[in-house]
């Protein structure tokens, strides 16, 4: 007796949006790693590679194609595709006066000091390219602003890739 591949391998069509997700992840991941490296960004737009700051402007976008990728089109298909609520999903504000104190206190005494000091090792300006960026432009008082709003989004990147990895 012949069995179909969907009884081998129990495909069940309630559960398309779940294979979906599981078959988006590694392409989101692949869109990433070949369209949204800051390399590229610099091929692309060859005007920041005559700009004093172009090389971490690259790196800002490509921190906005990892939010794009990994969060916002995750999200877009929960919310138009699947049509179900992001509370069901873990979104949701929460306890809003222990959440700021937690993210200021994290950002003051753990983000910026660990960020400020690695910064100088060279095992961290190998392995984070955005570090050797900023340290490279140091003299310059606008690179040094950029340091903590990139402190942030590293910061919230990593959380975003946990919520969607470690899920």
């Amino acid at each position: 007796m012949k069995q179909k591949i969907q009884d081998i391998l129990q495909f069940k069509v309630g559960d398309l949006h779940f294979y979906f997700l599981l078959i988006s992840a590694p392409i989101l991941i692949t869109l990433y790693r070949y369209f949204s490296q800051s390399s590229h960004f610099l091929k692309l737009f060859p005007s920041l590679s005559q700009n004093e700051l172009g090389n971490i402007i690259s790196y800002e976008l490509q921190f906005v194609g990892f939010f794009i990728l990994m969060f916002v089109l995750p999200m877009l298909h929960i919310l138009l595709l699947w049509e179900k609520p992001l509370s069901e999903f873990g979104f949701g504000l929460g306890d809003t006066r222990y959440g700021v104190k937690f993210l200021v206190l994290s950002l003051l005494f753990l983000v910026v000091p660990f960020a400020f000091c690695g910064s100088f090792d060279p095992n961290v300006t190998s392995e984070y390219p955005l570090a050797k960026a900023l340290i490279q432009h140091k003299t310059n008082y606008q690179s040094i602003t950029y340091f903590i709003p990139f402190s942030i989004i590293s910061l919230g990147s990593f959380i975003l890739e946990d919520i969607f990895f470690l899920a």
